[in-house]
């Protein structure tokens, strides 16, 4: 969840935002599968065929989430080159470059839901995968 500050008037409102809004992420067996199959604010579920890649790519947005305060949502990045952050606050962080208005993001992509996170890193930490 993300904190979003909403002004109205001279009031000012944080709201707790879902990072992917529409999903919901359990790690379940069978049974806990066909629990949430009978409730009835489930719409789907998905099988995720490469769950240590998915568990991975989320684990680095939590990283990414606990470090920083200023995020961009954005569709699946598939151009760009593949980085390891080598320094700072996000050490070890995978990820695809991009660049808006002369500032340096790294694209941390949830190849699963095809949604991504972009957050702004020092060009200098960065390392070719």
């Amino acid at each position: 969840m993300l904190a979003k500050r909403r002004t109205y008037g001279r009031r000012v409102r944080v709201f707790d935002h879902p990072v992917f809004p529409g999903y919901l992420f359990a790690l379940t067996n069978a049974p806990g599968r066909q629990l949430l199959r009978q409730n009835q604010r489930v719409a789907n579920l998905l099988e995720v065929p490469d769950q240590a890649t998915l568990i991975r790519q989320l684990d680095q947005v939590k990283t990414a989430l606990d470090q920083h305060d200023t995020f961009e949502l954005l569709p699946r990045i598939v151009e760009g080159t593949r980085v390891t952050v080598q320094a700072g606050p996000l050490k070890g962080v995978e990820g695809v470059v991009s660049r808006f208005k002369n500032r340096t993001r790294v694209v941390l992509n949830i190849d699963f839901i095809q949604q991504a996170l972009a957050v702004e890193v020092e060009a200098e930490w960065l390392i070719p995968v």
